[in-house]
């Protein structure tokens, strides 16, 4: 997501600047997954209130929340309408995954899924973005599972699933779902400024 957002604004530059992100979401229910960070809900939303109101405090008047976790989704679009009433500026809030049409989805992905917990979207797009951090060698899910825990039996089910989708991935699917969601956020950005 802050790549997304990173390559929208410099479509827009001089006329959008990029907060720090918030790198902790809300996920107690990948908390099987070791090394997992997760926030309480209320501390969330407080940290992303704050900013907003950081913002709004040295004259940004529009603000789009670009949610990159499906964790934080659901909290996020409860709550955006009331920080939008009590800061009394233009607050709006979207996925980066709500550039991807159905269409779009069938097109690019063979699993036909998007976003997708590292399977073949989230797979595909770091295959684009950041290739360096994508090795296989030596990847062998069966041996791994044995230490991975995961005790609730539907999400290892899910988990053997994204396994299986990650080898759908490639980087030519990335670049072109990473172009269609920075093109997406960056015309959402320019309807707000246009709105004024």
């Amino acid at each position: 997501v802050t790549l997304v957002a990173q390559k929208a604004a410099l479509l827009l530059y001089p006329q959008v600047m990029l907060a720090t992100p918030v790198a902790v979401g809300i996920s107690p229910h990948w908390m099987d997954r070791k090394g997992t960070l997760s926030l309480r809900t209320e501390t969330f939303l407080a940290v992303v209130y704050d900013i907003c109101e950081s913002l709004k405090t040295h004259g940004v008047e529009r603000i789009l929340i670009l949610n990159g976790h499906g964790g934080n989704l659901a909290p996020l679009q409860e709550r955006v309408p009331e920080f939008r009433r009590k800061l009394g500026i233009n607050l709006q809030m979207n996925s980066y995954w709500d550039a991807y049409t159905p269409d779009v989805i069938r097109k690019y992905m063979e699993s036909g899924k998007a976003p997708g917990h590292a399977a073949e979207f989230e797979t595909s797009f770091a295959m684009a973005a950041f290739p360096e951090r994508i090795h296989w060698e030596g990847v062998d899910y069966e041996k791994a599972k044995a230490h991975l825990h995961i005790k609730d039996p539907a999400s290892a089910r899910a988990e053997e699933e994204f396994a299986r989708e990650a080898k759908l991935a490639s980087k030519a699917k990335g670049e072109a779902m990473l172009t269609i969601a920075v093109n997406w956020v960056a015309e959402r950005l320019r309807r707000m400024i246009a709105k004024g």
